[in-house]
């Protein structure tokens, strides 16, 4: 299946030599229906792979292109997928291709789609639609074990090669230059060190995967703005689009040093709207319009909902570059203003293809000069107008049966620190506070759940009876688009209903840099009004990816008196992240691997423990002492972790609360974990009561 990817590209290749060499030449169009198709191909083509459109007639896109009104004309097309599962996403782009240039005399006069792989169970309309006279002979064909070792190892060499795994934000950084050449942005392990430090503007967060999945050495970074630098950017966009601005970060990638100790950046500004009526995005871009010196889009207004939606994504995304370059631009492999020209030329005219790429230019460069020269006192931005509110009801039919599973699994099971956390807010000066990759697990684990509870027995349903699927095709298909919105899992998880904090607010955003880096979750920009279940909203969501199974280990199955067994039970990704190939045998791995597999399954019977018998786990704490008084008998502790009321507190307990041997060894900087349990029914313990245990071999166990 690895070659099937190369293969397609180079039939690609083969079929726009026969087009633009034959008897009536024309020019080819080349669309990648997939993200992950989108950023393969960018990697290949980084790895020296020929160019599809290097003859200059033809022109690759992505196909969220086709959501702002494509303006090419030529007279063939080609569309581009990896993996077909049902056909569904190529036949509608290929409909939309048909149906976009059907009225246009001379122009596109054919569409083909080309496949690397085939699901060995794909049949019904759609494959008869893309194919009339049968699937085409020859596609290889996969299973779908064999889909999710394949979706693994892709996801790994995107990761190792830094290859962003975005198609809807500007990319800064390493690519071709547009008047030929690359581009390589550079930075020392000092100037490392330096960005990846939490300021009074930037908080940083390391969610970098290591080996086995990661590099030896390579770096992946997110900054939130802090709460002043967030007014900051606000009060500097159009007030309009500041008030669709629901979370800004920066993605920072850097690649393994090379031989001289660098590395090679690529920098992801990312600043997304949050769920918008067409008409607030339409305000917002006529705003936008307006205040910009020169703006070079001139036909958004016929874009599709989703297009607008992302439009308004690339402002505020710009808004946030104009911020964070302040941060980068001394740096000694940089050291320049940043500018259009160092954007990646791949992904512009990917996204907005090549007659809109000038234009494009002209509206960054614009955004970043208005920018600059605002003040930022001059005005404040506005509340969220009625007609951009978020959902609150389910946005469609699944939306309650998603958060019931978010807060089934959490609220009482995952709230230890032995199986991860989220992180706690970083300090100032300090070094980007390292997420636990754990967390992130059981984050999108979530995923899984959904993938095996709901979209695989949809697919058979589909697949296996699709004559008796027909007059409920619209919903199977509606649950295999499934995806969860990030506030919708801030307050499923962390019960934040409304943020105030930056931090806060992204810290479900960190676990969900992870799972978009390894495509387990997938985002996409949902128009409701396309949908079965009706609605008006835009708004950007998480679905599963084709390998979310990858995080289809539940901790709950993980609690083992015999580590080999739980071990058995591991998933390859959750053997990656504690530092295992994913095929090593339990007999092979060496005493420190065992002894992390032996943490786990204690610390899944402790959690299980604390759920059923002895009453539920209502919040776990990291606590460490900062005082200890013996005159008053009490102790001043400074507790993090993901309690239900708060993340972070400071209080004091009395001594007696321990027994008396650990009793005589309290001392500041002693760090224990606190558990906060609600008496099971049948308990004589009327209200809520606590146990300690601490990080050190004391005995109390």
């Amino acid at each position: 299946m690895r070659v099937a990817i190369v293969d397609l590209f180079n039939n690609a290749s083969a079929r726009i030599a026969e087009v633009v060499n034959g008897e009536q030449p024309g020019e080819v169009l080349v669309v990648l229906v997939s993200r992950r198709l989108s950023c393969v191909y960018t990697m290949l083509l980084d790895a020296g792979m020929p160019r599809l459109d290097e003859g200059g007639q033809c022109e690759v896109v992505f196909d969220r292109a086709l959501d702002g009104n494509l303006g090419w004309r030529g007279s063939h097309a080609l569309v581009l997928d990896d993996m077909l599962i049902f056909g569904q996403t190529m036949a509608d782009r290929c409909k939309e291709l048909r149906e976009t240039f059907s009225g246009n005399s001379g122009t596109l006069v054919q569409v083909e789609p080309m496949v690397a792989a085939i699901y060995e169970g794909a049949r019904g309309d759609h494959t008869e639609m893309l194919w009339p006279s049968g699937m085409p002979e020859g596609v290889p064909r996969y299973n779908s074990e064999q889909n999710a070792q394949f979706s693994e190892d892709l996801s790994y060499c995107l990761y190792r090669s830094t290859t962003p795994y975005f198609t809807d934000f500007p990319i800064i950084g390493t690519g071709p230059l547009r008047n030929g050449g690359s581009l390589q942005l550079k930075a020392t392990p000092k100037e490392m060190k330096r960005i990846s430090t939490t300021s009074d503007e930037w908080l940083a967060a390391d969610v970098t995967l290591k080996p086995p999945i990661g590099a030896e050495g390579q770096v992946a970074l997110s900054f939130f703005p802090t709460n002043e630098t967030a007014k900051k950017i606000r009060s500097k966009m159009s007030p309009a689009a500041a008030a669709l601005a629901e979370l800004m970060k920066v993605r920072v990638f850097a690649g393994a040093p090379d031989g001289e100790g660098n590395h090679i950046l690529r920098i992801v500004p990312i600043g997304v709207p949050g769920p918008a009526s067409p008409a607030a995005l339409d305000h917002a871009i006529e705003q936008i319009a307006g205040d910009v010196p020169d703006w070079g889009i001139r036909d958004w207004n016929d874009w599709k909902p989703q297009g607008r939606h992302r439009l308004v994504q690339m402002y505020i995304s710009t808004a946030v570059a104009g911020e964070f370059w302040k941060r980068v631009e001394s740096i000694k492999g940089i050291g320049r203003s940043l500018r259009s020209d160092l954007l990646d030329e791949d992904h512009i005219s990917g996204y907005f293809e090549q007659n809109r790429v000038e234009g494009f230019r002209r509206t960054f460069d614009s955004i970043l000069e208005r920018y600059s020269s605002a003040d930022p006192e001059a005005s404040e931005p506005l509340e969220m107008p009625a007609f951009a509110a978020r959902p609150t009801s389910a946005p469609y039919e699944l939306n309650s049966l998603r958060l019931e599973v978010a807060e089934k699994r959490w609220k009482n099971t995952h709230r230890s620190y032995k199986l991860g956390t989220p992180p706690s807010r970083p300090a100032n000066k300090k070094k980007a506070v390292a997420v636990e990759p754990m967390w992130a697990h059981d984050l999108l684990n979530l995923w899984a759940v959904i993938v095996d509870e709901h979209q695989r027995p949809a697919q058979e349903q589909i697949a296996n009876d699709p004559e008796a699927a027909k007059g409920e095709t619209a919903r199977w298909y509606e649950r295999v688009r499934c995806g969860f919105l990030p506030s919708e899992l801030t307050e499923a998880v962390l019960g934040f209903k409304e943020a105030e904090d930056t931090w806060d607010k992204g810290l479900v955003s960190l676990a969900l840099d992870i799972g978009n880096d390894l495509g387990i979750a997938v985002p996409s920009t949902h128009n409701q009004a396309d949908h079965p279940f009706g609605g008006q909203l835009v708004y950007r969501q998480y679905r599963a990816g084709e390998n979310a199974p990858a995080a289809k280990s539940r901790l709950q199955d993980l609690a083992r008196d015999n580590p080999k067994e739980t071990y058995q039970n591991t998933d390859p990704f959750l053997r990656c992240l504690l530092g295992i190939s994913a095929g090593t045998p339990w007999e092979d791995l060496t005493d420190d691997q065992k002894a992390k597999v032996s943490n786990l399954a204690h610390a899944s019977i402790e959690v299980e423990d604390k759920t059923t018998e002895k009453g539920s786990l209502i919040a776990a704490r990291l606590a460490t002492i900062v005082n200890v008084d013996e005159e008053n008998g009490k102790i001043e502790v400074h507790a993090e972790g993901p309690a239900l009321d708060d993340l972070d507190c400071w209080v004091e307990m009395p001594i007696e609360e321990f027994n008396g041997e650990i009793a005589d060894r309290l001392q500041p900087g002693l760090q224990f974990y606190w558990y906060s349990i609600e008496p099971g029914e049948g308990d004589e313990r009327a209200e809520e009561f606590h146990r300690f245990e601490f990080l050190a071999d004391t005995g109390t166990r």
